[in-house]
């Protein structure tokens, strides 16, 4: 599973970073948001902390904590932030995936 996608600051449609991984982790700074799009069938999972997450397409937020993972079943905007902080995976499916993070 590749990643393939762009980093956006808080002010979103501004790239910061385009980057590839198999198994992208990201470490969320106290309160600050991210957002990414085309993740349908990626697993976003809380390795650390608690994390509020929010997907266009996907009715209701979620808040997952250390261990919780959560499928995203939209293309859609996805802005998640740490509660205060936390750490998150992304990991996709047994096909190849690519995704435009913000």
């Amino acid at each position: 599973m590749t990643f393939r996608g762009r980093f956006y600051t808080e002010q979103f449609g501004k790239p910061i970073m385009q980057m590839s991984a198999r198994n992208l982790v990201i470490k969320l700074a106290k309160r600050k948001l991210m957002a990414f799009q085309r993740a349908r069938a990626v697993t976003l999972e809380c390795t650390e902390g608690k994390v509020w997450l929010t997907v266009e397409g996907q009715p209701g937020d979620f808040q997952l904590g250390q261990g919780e993972q959560l499928r995203i079943d939209s293309d859609g905007l996805a802005v998640v932030q740490g509660l205060p902080c936390g750490v998150i995976r992304l990991v996709g499916g047994v096909e190849s995936k690519t995704i435009c993070l913000q």
